[in-house]
């Protein structure tokens, strides 16, 4: 990854309070999460030079060599033209901003969108991420102002402080590595003036598998003592090596997951791994769960089946949605990965810090799909997004991780979400027994319109019994 003192954040925003909050949460006066990590997770090394002391530094402690060990600075604007202007002063200082919060409520002047659109229009390398409290507009009507692009996010208010915290990681990871890229592009274009670019061929036969990074066992060694084990296989291995050391120095569980996070991209960077093996190396953790993607495999593709026959979403769910919403389903809750076992097999009821470390998952898996799915269908690789990120979205807008609301909510995500209840409720797991099918169905039943879409629920509610015996033969 790439060396960085500091990755420069701006904040937008009238209230002087939200300027004081975003301080606190990425520039704390104690040294960052990534401090007690600093001896066991490998990686490239980092200056050890001290941040100024007018600025607003993340840690005066020595660098991590964690690649994504970045510390922020935060500064401050109060309307969309400060902002601006800031921006445009950062960038001809050859300091730019990676990152720009903006409320998208500041009267008198721009709203957010309007400073988002002029941001962008100047700096379409930045991430502008729109943040409000308010829910007269949903975050999905918001991002469809700016049609695809992938550099507008939207934070709702009042925020997380490790979602926050994760959020401007992943995206300072993202946008150093395009910078970086960019760098190295010019850089061999100067070394190579001549190099005609249909002679330029890997150095990597097709046949071989990239090299693990060397604090790994390889899988041939595993396979030599017995255990047939995959690069998944080892990836999370590893994973569950470096949670047990993390929880032993006393760290949160939120941190946990943002560490195990930061460690897993690390090990992606360096190793094709195919999402589905990550996803089936995450099943085998709780031996509980037994067959539990077959199952759910089998509910989610009854329903759809179902619903893709008559109703108002018959015409929706093509032949090319069926094809790869099946081909997903598998990844749903790929970001589980990252969840320490002291969560997902707790035979207990999770604490609240708990809670929120279990729902940083889905924003996990949609960055694993995000950054390393390497899908040749654009229809399976929007379909894995959208069920990754948006399975715990609830109808009306109480979910997680974007609260999205109603049919904003990606199809294929409320299918997900219907089934995967329907599925643990009726289901063994560490922390209870199975409830009947007509507890689970009871319950389903209640929470249409909050938070289940209810047609959808009415459709799987009325055909169970085309729905439900493959689920029981898949136990």
């Amino acid at each position: 990854m790439i060396a960085v003192d500091a990755c420069r954040v701006l904040v937008i925003d009238d209230n002087e309070s939200i300027h004081r909050d975003y301080r606190k949460t990425l520039t704390p006066p104690v040294p960052s999460l990534m401090t007690a990590t600093n001896s066991f997770l490998e990686a490239n090394s980092f200056s050890d030079q001290p941040s100024s002391a007018s600025q607003c530094s993340a840690s005066d402690q020595p660098k991590s060599q964690a690649a994504s060990s970045v510390d922020f600075v935060v500064d401050s604007a109060y309307q969309g033209q400060e902002g601006l202007q800031a921006i445009r002063e950062a960038a001809e200082a050859g300091h730019p901003y990676c990152i720009t919060f903006v409320d998208n409520r500041m009267p008198p002047g721009w709203s957010g969108i309007e400073t988002a659109a002029h941001i962008l229009r100047e700096f379409p390398e930045m991430y502008v991420v729109l943040c409000s409290a308010y829910s007269d507009h949903s975050p999905q009507a918001i991002l469809r102002k700016f049609g695809s692009s992938r550099r507008v996010l939207y934070l709702r208010k009042p925020f997380e402080a490790i979602e926050l915290m994760m959020m401007c990681k992943m995206l300072a990871n993202n946008w150093l590595t395009s910078k970086e890229k960019g760098r190295r592009d010019d850089d061999r274009q100067q070394l190579e003036p001549n190099v005609d670019p249909r002679s330029m061929r890997t150095t990597v036969a097709p046949s071989e598998e990239p090299a693990l990074p060397d604090s790994l066992p390889k899988p041939d060694d595993l396979a030599s003592a017995g255990m047939d084990c995959t690069n998944a296989d080892v990836i999370s291995l590893k994973l569950r090596e470096t949670e047990r050391v993390l929880l032993e120095q006393g760290m949160t569980t939120q941190a946990v997951v943002y560490e195990l996070t930061t460690q897993l991209f690390q090990m992606l960077e360096n190793n094709f791994v195919s999402p589905f093996e990550l996803a089936r190396a995450n099943e085998v953790r709780d031996p509980q769960k037994g067959n539990h993607i077959k199952r759910m495999f089998a509910l989610a593709k009854g329903l759809a089946d179902v619903l893709s026959e008559k109703g108002i979403y018959a015409r929706p769910i093509t032949s090319e949605f069926l094809a790869a919403f099946e081909a997903a389903v598998p990844l749903y809750d790929l970001g589980n990965i990252c969840v320490p076992d002291s969560i997902l097999l707790k035979p207990g009821k999770l604490e609240h810090e708990e809670q929120l470390a279990m729902r940083l998952h889905a924003a996990v898996g949609a960055q694993i799909i995000e950054r390393f799915a390497n899908f040749e269908d654009k229809t399976l690789h929007r379909m894995a997004l959208h069920i990754t990120q948006h399975h715990h979205e609830h109808f009306d807008g109480t979910g997680y991780p974007t609260g999205l609301a109603g049919r904003d909510i990606p199809m294929a995500a409320r299918i997900l979400s219907v089934v995967d209840t329907f599925n643990a409720i009726a289901s063994k797991r560490v922390y209870k027994e199975a409830a009947t099918t007509d507890t689970a169905c009871r319950i389903l039943r209640a929470c249409r319109d909050s938070q289940f879409d209810p047609f959808i629920v009415d459709t799987f509610l009325a055909n169970l019994d085309r729905i439900l015996p493959a689920w029981n033969s898949a136990s």
